[in-house]
């Protein structure tokens, strides 16, 4: 497990000491069959769904693959969601004009290229 997910980990557990977590890392395919594993009744909560960037149609079968891999007959599914939204607000929420969510974004990736080496050379741009 990476040690960021690990120190989260180890400072929300005292806090909620009645909740048994588990990180996992991994594709959504790679870590949905540990949710299978026999356990008792468990809440899977899903946060920063890409739900609503599916028809209606990918949204069920999206659901369906959750429901599938990981759930069990007594489980609960919390799952968080944004409506869909017409491309220009979602553009304007990435391009707000002070610029604050593009110096986010290189943030993220200065930090990255600082993690794993000069993989890129550097040199980011937010478009």
């Amino acid at each position: 497990m990476p040690q960021p997910l690990h120190d989260s980990m180890e400072s929300l557990a005292p806090t909620f000491a009645n909740v048994a977590f588990v990180a996992l890392c991994g594709t959504y395919d790679e870590v949905l069959t540990h949710f299978k594993m026999p356990t008792r009744r468990k809440t899977v909560l899903w946060l920063g769904s890409p739900i609503g960037n599916f028809a209606c149609d990918g949204a069920v079968q999206f659901i369906a693959g959750i429901s599938d891999s990981a759930l069990t007959a007594n489980d609960a599914f919390i799952v968080g969601m944004d409506r869909q939204k017409a491309p220009e607000i979602i553009m304007d929420a990435y391009h707000d004009s002070q610029g604050i969510t593009a110096e986010f974004e290189l943030n993220a990736l200065t930090h990255a290229n600082r993690l794993f080496s000069d993989y890129a050379g550097g040199g980011w741009l937010a478009d």
